[in-house]
């Protein structure tokens, strides 16, 4: 269940992948997307943790967060899907929020038992290297003080760039450059297609970090 700022229901989630004992019918709605205020976002739980299709689904319809509710932890299935999506992935109690290059946040606050708070950055922009060189040198020509190259990942063929002033989207920069983003194709089809749920209007997005927070009693 998503509820938004007010405390009213914005949309639901039934896991398409029942756990073998649970005995309940699987949901026939398949994977949703809801926009927000903060951007667009998914939800995933349990046993779909095991079936690759629906993370792909999430990320061709413009996923930048998947929540994944669960009474286990995931583990390394979960920072793979946020490696290769290139999305955020926030499960439950554990304090492994994942960034989108697939590793923990490391910068953690922890208020009390099994809350964790962390800020993330939803603009970082993955951009391919091949034959956009130049269109990336121009980029950060053009906005120096406000882009950064933040990682030469060599062996993906990937740069990963960053906004480090609040009021200039990476992403808009890479597009108007037209430095090929490695999610460019499929989240930009998907942010057009009338097919994909929405729950609330999104705003435009001005600043690059949001604080999300994860709570749950992990397992024993």
């Amino acid at each position: 269940m998503l509820l938004d700022r007010e405390g009213k229901v914005a949309g639901f989630y039934r896991k398409v992948y029942v756990f073998w004992s649970e005995n309940v019918h699987a949901g026939r709605e398949g994977v949703k997307v809801f926009d927000t205020d903060f951007g667009r976002i998914s939800l995933l739980t349990c046993f779909d943790a095991n079936f690759s299709e629906l993370w792909s689904e999430a990320d061709a319809k413009g996923a930048e967060i998947v929540f994944w509710p669960s009474a286990y932890g995931g583990g390394a299935p979960l920072n793979g899907y946020a490696m290769i999506y290139g999305y955020y992935v926030v499960p439950v109690g554990w304090g492994n929020i994942i960034d989108s290059t697939g590793v923990n946040v490391a910068s953690v606050e922890k208020p009390r038992d099994n809350q964790f708070v962390a800020a993330i950055d939803l603009d970082r922009t993955f951009v391919h290297k091949d034959y956009t060189a130049d269109k990336i040198a121009r980029l950060l020509k053009e906005h120096a003080g406000e882009v950064e190259l933040e990682r030469d990942c060599k062996m993906e063929g990937w740069n990963l760039l960053r906004s480090i002033k609040p009021a200039c989207a990476c992403a808009t920069c890479a597009g108007n450059t037209k430095s090929k983003r490695c999610r460019n194709t499929a989240t930009a089809a998907a942010r057009k297609s009338p097919s994909a749920e929405t729950q609330a209007s999104a705003s435009p997005r001005t600043t690059k970090a949001i604080r999300c927070e994860q709570t749950g009693v992990p397992p024993s």
